[in-house]
């Protein structure tokens, strides 16, 4: 274990870490005595995997059986997941994979016109082969198809 910081706060958040990267810490109290540190037994090991944050800021613009979505850039990712549903609170399937990190948004095509959608997405970073995962963003934009 390696000593990252010395606070008198009863959290510390560490930035930084690598999405998708197991890491674990503990924690020791000290007093100062002397002009010296002196610490206490260390506090259990707990462990923590760093996920990437949800998108911000949705939204959804209508067009002729279309719906153009898009986001905030969300910082570290590779790429985003676009979910769309017909209820607010319905099942969010998946319709596109945005495999740049840079392209923050989308145009879903073949829609009904008329039917309200609604939108959501989430960031992913590829980790070795792996992706990890953001939770998705918070409000749903919706929109309804000229």
């Amino acid at each position: 274990y390696t000593l990252i910081a010395n606070t008198t706060a009863s959290s510390y958040t560490k930035s930084g870490l690598n999405c998708g990267a197991f890491y674990r810490f503990r924690v020791a109290a000290y007093k100062v005595s002397s002009g010296k540190k002196v610490y206490g037994a260390y506090s259990r090991v707990v462990s923590a995997k760093p996920i990437l944050p949800a998108p911000k800021s949705v939204k959804a613009k209508a067009g002729k059986k279309s719906a153009r979505v898009s986001w905030a850039k969300t910082a570290g990712a590779s790429g985003y997941k676009v979910y769309r549903a017909t209820k607010k609170k319905g099942k969010y399937k998946a319709v596109k994979t945005i495999k740049n990190g840079r392209t923050v948004k989308f145009t879903n095509k073949k829609l009904k016109k008329g039917r309200k959608y609604f939108y959501k997405v989430k960031a992913y970073r590829n980790v070795g082969k792996k992706k990890v995962y953001s939770s998705f963003t918070g409000k749903a934009a919706a929109v309804k198809v000229r």
